[in-house]
C-alpha cells in the first residue's frame, strides 16, 4: 500500500492486494516463484499501464533496497516481474530515479533515508559521469548530510555511500587516460564541495574526518594537471588542519609536563617527530610538487594568509617545511625570491626549545 501511495494511483492497491491477502504463502520464496508473480501482474508488464508510469519505477527502485528484508524481497520479486529490461529502464528512468532519491534521503522517515543512501550507492556504480553528473554535487551534499543523521544505521549507509563515491573518483583518477578524463571532471565538482564548510568545516566530526581522508586519497591517486588549480588552497587548509588533528591530550601533557616527569623539550621533540612522519604533511609535500610557475602568486598569497594565521605548533612546523621545500625547488628560479618576503612572518613563531630556524 504504500507502493501505491507513493505512485498516488489507488487502483495499484488492488493489484497488489494478492500479496497482503496471502502474505503466509508470499513470504517463502519458492512458493513465491511457484505461484509466479508474472502472472499475477500480466496486465502490468513493461508495456501495460504500470510501465507507463513514470512515478512507479523510483519508488519501486527505491524501495528494493528497504531494511526489512520482508520489503526487501517482495519489492525485488515485484522489480523482476515488471521490468523485463532492468538496464534499459533504469537508463531511460534515470534521472525520475535519482532526484526520487536525492528528495527522500532528507526524508522523515529513517528507513527511507537509508534505502536511499544504498539505492544511490547500486544506482552511480559502473555507470558513466556524463549520466549523473549534473547530480553529482547534490550527492555529496546530501551523503554529508546523512552521515550526521541521528540513527545509527542511517550514518552507516550514508558512509557506505560516501566510501562508494570516494572509490569510483580514486579507481578512476589511478586508471588509464580515457578513465582519469572523467575523474578530471569529477574532481573539479568533489574538490570545492569537500573544501567548504559542508565538508572540511562541517560541525560534525565523522564528515571532518571522512572529508580529510578523502582528500588525502585524492591527492595521492591524482596528477598535477588535475591537482595544480586547487594546490594554492589546498596547502593552506592542510597547513590548518595540522594543528587541529593534534589530540588534544598533547596540550595538557604540555601544561602538566613536570607531574609526569617530563620536560617540555621532550614532549616538542616526540611532537616534532610526530608531525615529519605525518601522511598529511606528505600530501602538502606532494601538491608542492604540481607547483609550476603560474601557479605561485596565488600559492605565494595562499602561503602569507596560513604563515600569519595558524595556531599550534605542528601547523608553525609545517609552514617552516613548506619554506624550506619551496626553496630548494625553486632555487634556480627567480620566483624564489617571494619566500624572501613571505619568510618575515616566519619570527612570531620560531620555537627556540623545537629548535625551528630557517634561514633563507
Amino acid at each position: 500500500m504504500s507502493l501505491a501511495s507513493e505512485v498516488g494511483d489507488s487502483s495499484l492497491v488492488y493489484k497488489f492486494m494478492s500479496l497482503a491477502s496471502n502474505n503466509a504463502i508470499w513470504s517463502s520464496r519458492a512458493a513465491f516463484g511457484r505461484f509466479g508473480l508474472s502472472n499475477l501482474l500480466n496486465d502490468a508488464s513493461t508495456d501495460g499501464y504500470l510501465a507507463q508510469n513514470p512515478k512507479l519505477y523510483p519508488a519501486l527502485f527505491r524501495y528494493r533496497f528497504d531494511p526489512n528484508t520482508n520489503v526487501r524481497n517482495a519489492m525485488n520479486d515485484i522489480w523482476v516481474a515488471l521490468v523485463k529490461e532492468p538496464a534499459r529502464t533504469i537508463d531511460e528512468n534515470f534521472d525520475g530515479i535519482m532526484n526520487d532519491l536525492l528528495k527522500n534521503v532528507l526524508g522523515k522517515e529513517w528507513r527511507v533515508r537509508q534505502a536511499s543512501c544504498a539505492a544511490i550507492a547500486d544506482l552511480v556504480q559502473g555507470r558513466k559521469l556524463e549520466k549523473y553528473e549534473k547530480f553529482l554535487t547534490k550527492i555529496w551534499e546530501v551523503t554529508f548530510k546523512v552521515c550526521d543523521d541521528i540513527k545509527e544505521s542511517v550514518r552507516t549507509a550514508a558512509m557506505a555511500l560516501a566510501r562508494a563515491l570516494t572509490g569510483i573518483l580514486t579507481r578512476g583518477l589511478e586508471a588509464g587516460e580515457a578513465s582519469a578524463r572523467s575523474s578530471d571532471k569529477m574532481l573539479q565538482q568533489v574538490l570545492p564541495f569537500l573544501l567548504s564548510p559542508a565538508g572540511l568545516e562541517s560541525g560534525a566530526p565523522d564528515v571532518q574526518d571522512f572529508a580529510r581522508k578523502t582528500l588525502l586519497k585524492i591527492i595521492k591517486s591524482s596528477n598535477g594537471q588535475t591537482l595544480r588549480p586547487f594546490v594554492p588552497d589546498l596547502v593552506a587548509r592542510l597547513l590548518a588542519l595540522l594543528s587541529s588533528i593534534e589530540p588534544e591530550m598533547i596540550n595538557y601533557l604540555h601544561l602538566n609536563a613536570d607531574k609526569y616527569g617530563l620536560t617540555s623539550q621532550e614532549l616538542d621533540d616526540a611532537r616534532l617527530k610526530h608531525i615529519r612522519g605525518s601522511t598529511m604533511l606528505e600530501a602538502i609535500e606532494r601538491c608542492l610538487d604540481f607547483l609550476d610557475e603560474s601557479s605561485m602568486p596565488e600559492l605565494k598569497q595562499s602561503l602569507e594568509n596560513a604563515i600569519k594565521t595558524v595556531v599550534g605548533l605542528p601547523s608553525k612546523v609545517g609552514c617552516s617545511r613548506v619554506l624550506g621545500e619551496l626553496r630548494s625547488k625553486l632555487r634556480s628560479s627567480t620566483t624564489w625570491l617571494f619566500l624572501l618576503v613571505t619568510g618575515r612572518h616566519l619570527a612570531p613563531f620560531r620555537c627556540p626549545r623545537a629548535k625551528l630556524t630557517l634561514r633563507l
